[in-house]
């Protein structure tokens, strides 16, 4: 192999590596949205997930309805959720804010796109089923970005969860991987995006690019299920809507958010993002429509 060639193999090699570590441990923006602090009423735990690591869970504790889980996206913890817990709480809803492991601080996991994030799902429904004061209430599991695919793979393994919200959920971790390169780092997707899950999978023991989230949307068919998609192209490819669009069900609904970027569908218009995520849950839980929207762009599927 000429020099050159070998040369310019390992800094491309050296580069990807660095890269990966980075992306695997990102900086953790607090995204708070001007809400400061959570209510009153919310209290902190922390619920094991082995006998050595636990997840961090904002409670939000409701009276009715039933007990929403929020998941957040990568590069986010429980922080970014307030928005969505203050008018879930106020419907009444128990509401619990996950942060997962790979948002700690002190013992911080990688970000896995899946493995670590569903792990910590896992325990979280497994802690709840344990609550007395919440039996008999639906689960609900609203998550965003990669807890959005959280979300739906989860609840494809869990009978007992009533209803998913996921907004801008991936469909699959290998694109995530390639449309991140391609749309943030604006790099080419071939040949960084095999190496950076060949270095992930090492670093990790976990393939990054692996989840899978099409299949639950085929399990979820006779479930209602909520999905909410950027109109605008910035953190992931049109794909994966259009992809998780076609694999979905007849109790499926989906809203394109026109002009809004990844996740921000709240901030691009907070009171009919809240509206349209309250009504859905109240056909979904009740039967009975909170508030009567235009279905023109909120269509069931």
């Amino acid at each position: 192999m000429p020099r050159f060639v070998s040369l310019a193999l390992g800094a491309l090699l050296t580069f990807a590596a660095g890269s990966t570590w980075l992306a695997l441990y990102p900086t953790i923006a607090p995204d708070t949205a001007g809400i400061a602090s959570w209510s009153r009423e919310a209290r902190t735990v922390d619920i094991p997930v082995n006998a050595r690591e636990s997840v961090r869970v904002v409670v939000e504790p409701g009276r009715r309805g039933a007990v929403v889980v929020l998941l957040h996206g990568y590069a986010r913890d429980e922080r970014r959720l307030r928005r969505h817990a203050r008018y879930l709480a106020r419907d009444g809803h128990a509401v619990l804010a996950v942060r997962f492991r790979s948002s700690a601080g002190w013992g911080r996991r990688p970000t896995t796109l899946g493995a670590h994030e569903l792990a910590d799902t896992r325990a979280v429904l497994d802690w709840v089923a344990g609550q007395s004061q919440w039996a008999g209430l639906p689960r609900v599991l609203y998550g965003e970005s990669l807890g959005g695919s959280v979300a739906l793979a989860i609840a494809a393994e869990r009978p007992e969860v009533a209803a998913v919200i996921a907004e801008d959920a991936f469909a699959r971790g290998d694109w995530a991987i390639e449309d991140r390169l391609r749309l943030e780092s604006h790099l080419p997707a071939w040949p960084l995006a095999p190496i950076a899950r060949a270095v992930g999978a090492r670093l990790t023991g976990h393939d990054p690019g692996a989840l899978d989230v099409l299949p639950a949307l085929a399990v979820l068919a006779d479930r209602p299920v909520f999905l909410i998609h950027a109109g605008l192209e910035d953190h992931l490819g049109h794909r994966h809507a259009r992809a998780l669009d076609g694999a979905a069900g007849a109790t499926t609904e989906s809203w394109t958010v026109a002009g809004a970027g990844h996740a921000g569908s709240w901030a691009h218009g907070r009171e009919e993002h809240e509206r349209r995520v309250r009504t859905f849950l109240s056909v979904a839980l009740t039967g009975r429509p909170l508030v009567m929207l235009e279905r023109a762009d909120a269509r069931p599927r």
